[in-house]
């Protein structure tokens, strides 16, 4: 594997604490990368999750969501592509702040 010195990369880095990169375990890197995976995914799903459900419980963003979505898409069988939804300011902003907000490496 070659060393890039302008981008680290996880893999490059355990590559790089190996005794012997060349002949490293694809096995044990599969693990990793399976392990690294894993918990992006547990931690998105939670903050998603208790996001949610704070949309769930407060009516009035219920409600700024669904005008900001008909405004942007008023015909409810057109295709409306995740392109379409990152120019939404209300979706976006809201989206993010429930990341960071329940994100499980923040404490909640």
């Amino acid at each position: 594997m070659e060393k890039n010195p302008t981008h680290r990369t996880v893999f490059g880095e355990i590559l790089a604490q190996h005794p012997d990169p060349k002949n490293a375990d694809p096995t044990e890197l599969t693990n990793e990368a399976t392990s690294i995976v894993a918990a992006g995914i547990h931690t998105s799903r939670w903050a998603m999750c208790v996001g949610l459900l704070e949309v769930a419980r407060d009516p009035l963003i219920q409600t700024k969501l669904f005008e900001e979505l008909k405004t942007a898409n008023p015909d409810i069988n057109a295709q409306f592509s995740y392109l379409n939804c990152e120019k939404l300011p209300y979706l976006v902003s809201n989206y993010y702040s429930r990341m960071s907000v329940n994100s499980c490496a923040n404490g909640a």
